[in-house]
Order: structure tokens, then C-alpha cells, then sequence
């Protein structure tokens, strides 16, 4: 910020009201005319602050302004669970253990079976995993999944993982002569 006056500043302060409406005053620290103060936000929100300056022969001015702390970090997809090889027309448990610093908006399921048909569904939260059981498994092969993973401020993670389906019926044999 800079600050000026045809005499000398002689005192320059913020004052800095949080998102909970609690309120810090600081002093200004002034190098070549220009006056800073540095910190980072605690809280996620809108924030107030009021630039205040007096000069010598006590004359006051203020300024104010306004600014948004966000959450820019992605939520972390640490693992996707997928059971080894299933046979044909078997549930299927998908599992996935999410975190994040603020809290996820949304968990989205693509799969993609080996005829390259999409099924988009949200998961569900059962304690610490998000889940989401697929029965669709009429075909043999490999399913490919895509997991996103949104928070509150839109940040996003995206993971991919694959289940196999398999043969798991052994031949009929009859007519035995």
C-alpha cells in the first residue's frame, strides 16, 4: 500500500476483520514509502481490512477493502479399492478412501465396460470410504473406472483404476454314452 502526505506519516495501521467477525489491528511496516504488513488468512472466507493512516498534525484517513480466502488444494484420493478377478454377472464392491481439508461436494463414478458403454453414478460415504457396488457385469473383460472427487471450492482430484471379469464357470459335460 502506499501512502502519502505532505508532511510525515506518522502512523499507518490495518485492521483486520475475519470471516467470524473476530477483528486484528496491526502496524504498517514502511520501506521506500511503501507500507506492508504480511500474513496469511486462518480462516476460509471474506475477509474486511481497513488501511488507516495519520500524519503528523494528526490527520486520519482510511480506506477499505475487501478479500476471498479459498481452499485451492485438490481433495486426495489415497486408494480405490477394486476386488481382484470377479465372475461374470458377480456384484463388484468399489471402494475409495478420499480426504480432503475442506469438506468433497461430490464423488463421481464413471465406468467403462469392454464394449466402452459409460455408467456415471455418485458414490456413497460408509465411514471412512465412499463406495458404490456394481452389478452390471454381463461381459467378460476388463472394466476401466474413473473416479473425480470435488470439494466445496471445486478443487478436484481424478484417479483411474480397472476390475477384471472372468469366466469363473467351469464346462458342463453330458450326454455320455
Amino acid at each position: 500500500t502506499r501512502i502519502t502526505d505532505s508532511s510525515n506519516i506518522k502512523e499507518a495501521k490495518i485492521k483486520i476483520t475475519s470471516p467470524d467477525n473476530s477483528i486484528e489491528d496491526y502496524d504498517l511496516r514502511k520501506s521506500n514509502n511503501i507500507y506492508s504488513y504480511s500474513g496469511l488468512p486462518t480462516q476460509l472466507g471474506n475477509y474486511r481490512i481497513t488501511i488507516s493512516a495519520k500524519d503528523e498534525f494528526n490527520n486520519e484517513n482510511t480506506k477499505d477493502a475487501e478479500f476471498t480466502a479459498i481452499e485451492t488444494n485438490p481433495p486426495s484420493i489415497n486408494e480405490i479399492i477394486t476386488p481382484g478377478p470377479t465372475g461374470k454377472n458377480s456384484a463388484v464392491l468399489i471402494k475409495a478412501n478420499i480426504s480432503d481439508e475442506s469438506s468433497l461436494s461430490e464423488v463421481i463414478l464413471k465406468i467403462k465396460n469392454p464394449n466402452n458403454e459409460i455408467k456415471e453414478t455418485a458414490m456413497e460415504r460408509f465411514g471412512e470410504y465412499y463406495e458404490y457396488n456394481y452389478t452390471d457385469t454381463g461381459l467378460l473383460g476388463e472394466y476401466r473406472i474413473e473416479l473425480t472427487a470435488k470439494d466445496l471450492y471445486n478443487n478436484q482430484a481424478i484417479s483411474n483404476a480397472s476390475f477384471l471379469i472372468i469366466d469363473n464357470i467351469p464346462p458342463r459335460i453330458w450326454n455320455i454314452n
